[in-house]
């Protein structure tokens, strides 16, 4: 089953060097038939590792998703604390504003007492 894994694997060679190796032509038969259900087993095994990395890829991928949508919500409580910032920030604006000209309005009145 090595040759199947070579870059330039050739298929009608290899069914022909197999059969030449075989068994004489009294067992070709059953020789024939003991390869192609390696060949089927082969292909079962081939078929398992690929629906388990299916598998593996699928169950990644959701864990991708749910990760995704984590960090999209804390994005989205972190723009809410920005928010909630700026809107203190004006709002201690407005009061010191006004402080300030609470204190020149006291200090006018002490200047003119």
């Amino acid at each position: 089953m090595k040759a199947f894994t070579e870059e330039n694997f050739d298929p009608i060679f290899w069914i022909n060097e197999t059969l030449k190796s075989g068994e004489t032509s009294d067992n070709k038969e059953n020789f024939v038939s003991n390869i192609v259900y390696k060949l089927q087993l082969f292909v079962q095994e081939i078929n398992q590792s690929l629906e388990e990395s299916a598998q593996s890829v699928i169950n990644n991928v959701t864990k991708f998703n749910r990760e995704v949508d984590r960090l999209r919500q804390e994005a989205d409580d972190f723009k809410q604390d920005l928010m909630d910032i700026k809107l203190q920030i004006e709002h201690l604006k407005g009061n010191t504003s006004d402080s300030i000209k609470n204190l020149i309005e006291i200090d006018q009145m002490k200047q003119q007492i």
